[in-house]
Formats: structure tokens, C-alpha cells, sequence
């Protein structure tokens, strides 16, 4: 039997792969963190399109990690968690700016 580098490559490809996949989708949320002093230099507008931005990005993420065969539920459900928390600190930042009248 002769050596075929490409399965030997395949066999080695296929782990570390699930594995990236697997680690790059477990904190998206923290991907983009954003500090308070960051959200007061934008304008009400701008922080509206950030957090519905963020929302999309969500629905996208989470469904994707759900549909993947390669990751573990559990953290579909965790990053979904991250998610709902920073919308809905996000809801609470433009509820407070919106009643100082910012």
C-alpha cells in the first residue's frame, strides 16, 4: 500500500479545522466589545444601527452554529445567551440616553 500524503493531510485537516471553527465561535459577542466611553462619542442614531447591526449578526451567527453538525449545542446556547445580553444592554444604553435627551 502506498503512502497518499493527501488523505495522511486530510486526517490531520479535518480536527483542526473543527476545531477553529469550533473556538472562533464561542465568543463572538466579546468580539465586538464596545466600552460605554465609546458608545457616548456616537449619536443616538449611530448606537441604534450598532445594536441592530448586532442583532442581525446574531440571527446569522447563532443560526450557523446551530446548523453545524461539527459544534456542540451547548455552545450555540452560550453564545446565544452573549448575545441577548449585549442587545439588551444595548436596549437599556439608548432607553437612558433617550430619557437624558441625547
Amino acid at each position: 500500500m502506498l503512502f497518499n500524503p493527501l488523505k495522511h493531510c486530510q486526517k490531520i485537516l479535518l480536527p483542526l479545522a473543527i476545531f477553529g471553527i469550533s473556538f472562533s465561535v464561542q465568543f463572538p459577542a466579546n468580539a465586538q466589545r464596545i466600552t460605554r466611553a465609546q458608545l457616548d462619542r456616537l449619536s443616538i442614531q449611530e448606537v441604534i444601527i450598532f445594536r441592530n447591526e448586532q442583532a442581525r449578526q446574531a440571527k446569522i451567527v447563532v443560526n450557523s452554529c446551530y446548523r453545524s453538525p461539527y459544534i456542540d449545542r451547548s455552545i450555540c446556547y452560550a453564545q446565544s445567551l452573549q448575545y441577548q445580553n449585549l442587545i439588551a444592554n444595548l436596549d437599556t444604553y439608548i432607553a437612558q440616553r433617550r430619557v437624558i435627551g441625547q
